[in-house]
């Protein structure tokens, strides 16, 4: 007598049922970084230098004084004395007198005094002297220590699966060997009297095996497993039952193929019935791949596919993989490759331009675009993708049609999309909640912008109102608070960073200003900016009185490095880069970093949320960050 299917269920439940039922791989091994593509981490990657360790030039040309070429013009050259040579692999140089340059190589060290680079092709040299005929700005050709990557920050977290470009990053910050899951292993078979190998003879009513094979090859593609293909089963109870019962104790799951239907010589089902828990479900209301099934030996899951191979191999593809790629950290992602710009690019005019982006997925796919100098290995790291435009205008529009180059079949689609101005300490909550989060990190201002275009979920903030001098106040921008609201966070500490021992005897600006400090500025739309000119504002000094005030960088550990390095004698950043880079901090005061929320995103961010207002992230604040409290 004919079986009838027990348990019954929808796609969506099997699906469901197989995400439950297959459990998470434990144990790890270590291995060589590039040995590890495909491999989920284990553990939270930390960079221990920055990247770049040291400012240095992107082009070949001459390191300058910025004010020193600052009227040089086509037909009114200013001339400069030439007094060294920068080259790759050298120590840093320092600069001679006002009106002396240093000849530098792609890839040098700037010279300490030096603030940017002339290009070689706006220059010529006669003996020692160089006549310039472009003026620079401060900053220009040069990328700065740490403005990619800084000493301490989080490169990868723990379930980041390892590509290419992972690897890159690991490697340019000198980690070559890292810990990851180990591999789930699968074991696979087949059943069937009318099954043969393939290179068998193939006689009247038999077939060539393929579900097990085919399997196998699917599996392969994700170095994450290691499966095992054991051959063809007859139909025989006792031939199943040994089978499936010698494979469960040395793996992690078995997969069959055939004999699960309803018919009088489908045995699978009746020998997977014996063991416990038993059937999980048998049958699915899907075509083809009515004949499926899942089962539990103990804790190892028996998945059960149809013998005919596009049934088999769709069931699979649809209902298992997903649940066995999940299990070993690794997400199944959906491809998107029509994007809308949402800012401006500035083009590189008569070239191919290929910028980076990383696509945020709301009524449409935004391309938002990652900027940066080209040695900066984050920015292929974080994108998803490229666009490829040619340069025949000044720059592509917001609001603009593009297409996205995709580095891969597997991007990331995010819980929730964070952009704004990034805290370290962020990671722990992001830890702690487990959801998969895009984070781009473009300032505050950058933030509340994207906030208002409905591009963020979620945007990190601590701008100053100088009227008020209130952080965060933006209960007079009325578009804004309709579309958003703001969660408070924590405080910062900030303060003026010294060197060791405060040699300069410095206790404020002014001190700064008065005693020919040479400072390190932060980039203007950074909170820390608003703060220093406020400062600056209220004391009546002008920036023009600081030496090295246009010596601007993006992070507060980009500012401790040039002090660390010997680049500057002072500048304001929290304490918590003062205390990795072992400087003295002197305080100004604590600043507020707040969220700015989507209002249609809160119930996404009710996780986020919970582990912010936490008791436990209070704990955390105190004992792992200084200078942060609530």
């Amino acid at each position: 007598m004919a079986l009838i299917f027990h348990r019954l269920v929808g796609m969506e439940e099997a699906k469901r049922l197989a995400a439950e039922s297959v459990g998470e791989v434990n144990g790890s091994e270590r291995i060589a970084t590039a040995d590890a593509q495909g491999r989920v981490l284990d553990s939270d990657i930390f960079s221990g230098i920055d990247s770049p360790p040291f400012d240095r030039s992107e082009v070949d040309g001459f390191a300058v004084r910025s004010q020193d070429v600052e009227e040089a013009e086509q037909d009114m050259p200013v001339m400069l004395n030439l007094s060294g040579s920068a080259a790759i692999g050298e120590p840093a140089l320092e600069m001679g007198e006002p009106g002396t340059c240093i000849r530098i190589a792609t890839g040098a060290v700037v010279p300490i005094g030096a603030d940017s680079v002339v290009m070689v092709e706006y220059t010529r040299l006669k003996g020692k002297t160089l006549e310039v005929f472009r003026s620079v700005k401060p900053g220009e050709n040069v990328s700065q220590a740490g403005s990619d990557l800084s000493r301490g920050e989080l490169i990868l977290r723990a379930g980041t699966t390892v590509g290419s470009r992972e690897i890159a990053v690991l490697h340019s910050v000198g980690i070559n060997y890292v810990t990851v899951r180990r591999k789930m292993r699968v074991a696979i078979l087949s059943t069937g009297n009318e099954l043969v190998e393939p290179g068998n003879e193939l006689m009247p009513g038999m077939l060539y095996e393929s579900n097990g094979a085919a399997v196998q090859a699917i599996l392969r593609q994700y170095p994450a497993f290691q499966p095992t293909y054991h051959g063809i089963v007859e139909d025989d109870r006792e031939a199943i039952r040994k089978a499936i019962k010698s494979l469960s104790g040395e793996n992690d799951v078995i997969i069959t193929s055939g004999s699960t239907s309803a018919g009088e010589g489908d045995m699978v089902y009746d020998v997977l019935a014996e063991f416990k828990p038993g059937i999980i479900f048998h049958g699915v209301e899907v075509k083809p791949g009515k004949p499926t099934l899942l089962s539990m030996m103990g804790r190892t899951p028996v998945i059960g596919l149809p013998g005919f191979p596009v049934s088999a191999i769709m069931v699979f593809d649809t209902i298992f993989l997903p649940a066995l790629l999940r299990s070993c950290g690794i997400r199944r992602r959906t491809v998107q490759i029509p994007g809308t710009l949402p800012v401006r690019v500035h083009l590189a005019q008569g070239k191919v331009n290929l910028v980076p982006v990383i696509l945020v997925r709301r009524e449409s796919t935004v391309a938002y675009p990652l900027i940066g100098d080209s040695g900066s290995v984050s920015r292929i790291m974080r994108s998803d993708g490229y666009i490829s435009v040619y340069g025949d205008r000044p720059y592509m529009d917001s609001g603009e049609s593009v297409n996205v180059s995709l580095y891969s079949d597997d991007v990331l689609v995010p819980d929730f999309t964070f952009i704004g101005s990034h805290d370290i300490a962020l990671e722990s909550i992001f830890r702690k909640i487990s959801m998969d989060v895009k984070v781009i990190n473009v300032g505050s201002t950058g933030g509340v912008e994207a906030i208002r275009r409905g591009e963020a979920d979620i945007a990190g903030v601590h701008l100053l109102n100088p009227a008020n001098m209130k952080y965060n106040d933006f209960t007079g921008d009325y578009d804004l608070m309709k579309r958003a609201e703001l969660v408070k966070g924590y405080k910062r500490e900030q303060g003026i960073l010294v060197r060791p021992g405060n040699p300069q005897g410095i206790k404020s600006l002014a001190d700064i200003a008065s005693r020919g400090a040479a400072f390190v500025n932060r980039n203007p739309g950074s909170g820390t900016r608003a703060l220093i000119d406020s400062i600056l504002f209220s004391s009546g000094i002008s920036g023009k009185d600081i030496r090295g005030f246009s010596y601007e960088v993006k992070t507060h550990y980009a500012v401790a490095n040039a002090i660390w390095s010997g680049r500057a004698d002072a500048g304001v950043a929290i304490r918590q880069a003062a205390v990795m880079y072992g400087l003295d901090f002197i305080p100004l005061g604590s600043e507020e970093y707040d969220f700015l929320i989507l209002r249609e995103s809160r119930e996404r961010l009710s996780r986020f949320l919970e582990a912010l207002e936490s008791s436990w992230f209070t704990h955390i604040l105190a004992s792992e960050f200084s200078g942060y409290s609530r």
